[in-house]
């Protein structure tokens, strides 16, 4: 689905029923009814977003898929035989096919995308292959020798002509997306555009993960990999400058803009904070990204770090106490005064930190409800970010 006007969608195949997490028949399973895709479509319309549906026919079901002229039935794990009714049978999922589709496209509001999954015969072939049967253009062949009941089919009010599929979908949702045709113009430049920005700035996408600060909604955010942080500045964001939160002992080795390559003016200052000026935001407003290298990986935020920390004991005489599991430093650490099995240590994340780091103008420190984690030894792989 579209996530605001003109915005092209990311499209995952295993769908909906992913989130579920009971496999890929859990509609069937969990006999979902047409008042639950009614529901998500509203709730999907009333969240502001676009809606999109993925239409998949049963066609396995049927032994006219593997067999549809009654004459050649195609290997199948489902013990089907050449045989001349598989004609009629075949005819009868083509109806199902329509059937569903009018739907679809009817019963369920305004429908902004429908993708077609599964238009091959005998799971072999192409769509286009399969194109004789399904007939998914937008008019259907009334020779055709699988012709759909009157009851499932639509004409064109124009011409009177039947309506192949895609001629049913857009009678009733004319400004649909669907997989033939052409793509909407404006549809087709944001795509291009998007494309052109990964192509400069995808390093800062691809294969990073977000931090190692908190974003602020709609002004900034961050993303980082290996020695790298990138931040993102968005058109909530005034100014041509940026100030990060204390990098710590790190080093800089370089800060330059994502998108031309080009070296940036920075000066870091004696807390750690990293001052960049001269970012070009007008080449791409909609996410300018600069990057700063460091001189060793880069660390997300350890929320922990100046908690409050218990634990079943400690070992006093050398002072490895609980708070020094969250002090924020690689050099110490928490150790129980004993080998006895059953030892633990918490941090409550929602306590105040008694000594606060740094954080940039207008980020907040992360928040969290979880309390009672056990956290484990730190090693001393990278700066001590701030939290």
């Amino acid at each position: 689905m579209w996530f605001a006007p003109g915005a092209p969608s990311r499209f995952i195949h295993w769908g909906v029923y992913s989130g579920p997490a009971k496999g890929e028949w859990n509609m069937e399973n969990a006999a979902i009814t047409p008042e639950n895709y009614r529901k998500y479509v509203t709730a999907v319309r009333t969240a502001g977003l676009r809606v999109g549906l993925y239409y998949s026919p049963l066609s396995w079901r049927y032994p006219g898929y593997y067999d549809v002229r009654g004459t050649n039935c195609l290997p199948n794990k489902w013990g089907y035989f050449t045989d001349p009714a598989h004609k009629e049978n075949a005819r009868i999922m083509k109806n199902e096919v329509y059937q569903q589709v009018k739907e679809l496209v009817t019963q369920y509001g305004k429908i902004d995308d429908l993708w077609w999954d599964g238009g091959w015969l005998g799971q072999t072939g192409t769509d286009a292959d399969a194109a004789f049967f399904w007939e998914p253009g937008k008019f259907r062949d009334p020779s055709n020798e699988w012709p759909v009941d009157s009851a499932f089919s639509e004409t064109d009010s124009a011409t009177g002509k039947p309506l192949g599929l895609t001629g049913l979908v857009r009678k009733h949702q004319p400004d649909i997306v669907t997989r033939t045709g052409a793509v909407p113009a404006d549809q087709a430049a944001a795509v291009r555009k998007v494309g052109s920005f990964l192509s400069t700035c995808g390093h800062a996408v691809y294969g990073t993960r977000g931090g190692p600060w908190e974003p602020v909604e709609g002004q900034y955010g961050y993303t980082f990999k290996d020695n790298t942080f990138y931040i993102h500045l968005l058109p909530g964001y005034n100014g041509t400058f940026f100030t990060t939160p204390s990098t710590g002992d790190t080093q800089v080795t370089r800060v330059f803009d994502m998108a031309t390559g080009a070296n940036l003016p920075y000066a870091v200052g004696s807390d750690g904070r990293v001052t960049i000026t001269g970012v070009n935001r007008t080449r791409t407003p909609e996410d300018s990204i600069v990057g700063v290298t460091l001189d060793r990986p880069v660390q997300p935020t350890d929320i922990a770090a100046g908690k409050t920390a218990t634990s079943s004991s400690e070992e006093t005489s050398k002072g490895n106490t609980g708070a020094k599991a969250v002090d924020g430093s690689t050099a110490t650490r928490w150790c129980a005064n004993n080998g006895d099995t059953g030892q633990w240590l918490k941090v409550d994340l929602m306590s105040e930190s008694r000594s606060p780091a740094p954080v940039s103008p207008g980020s907040s420190r992360p928040r969290t409800t979880a309390t009672g984690s056990r956290v484990p030894r730190t090693t001393p792989a990278g700066p001590p970010w701030p939290t």
